[in-house]
């Protein structure tokens, strides 16, 4: 699947379709996004996403934050409403395998 299918895609076959992809890929979608709005600081975000998924309990607030976040960390403004959110939903899968990888290896 390519990035501006990842864009496209009905917002309901969003979460299936991120679930049936390795890491490499999801990871490849997000630099391409983070790239296209205006940045190639793929680990600052990513540094910065730990942080707020870590001081958010609340998964619903936690979300929320995270668009926050990317909102206010890449400089170009998005011209899809809810970039924000898709890419959100790309970083907390990337995130969410990476605690399970290394939680599985301890």
């Amino acid at each position: 699947m390519k990035t501006h299918e990842i864009i496209s895609i009905k917002e309901s076959d969003l979460v299936g379709a991120l679930k049936t992809m390795s890491l490499d890929q999801l990871e490849k979608h997000a630099k391409q996004i983070i790239k296209d709005m205006g940045s190639d600081n793929y680990a600052g975000l990513m540094t910065e996403a730990m942080q707020v998924v870590k001081a958010e309990s609340d998964q619903a607030q936690k979300f929320q934050a995270l668009q926050n976040t990317i909102r206010d960390f890449l400089p170009n403004e998005a011209v899809m409403s809810d970039i924000y959110a898709r890419l959100a939903a790309i970083l907390m899968m990337i995130l969410s395998r990476k605690f399970s990888s290394i939680m599985a290896k301890s």
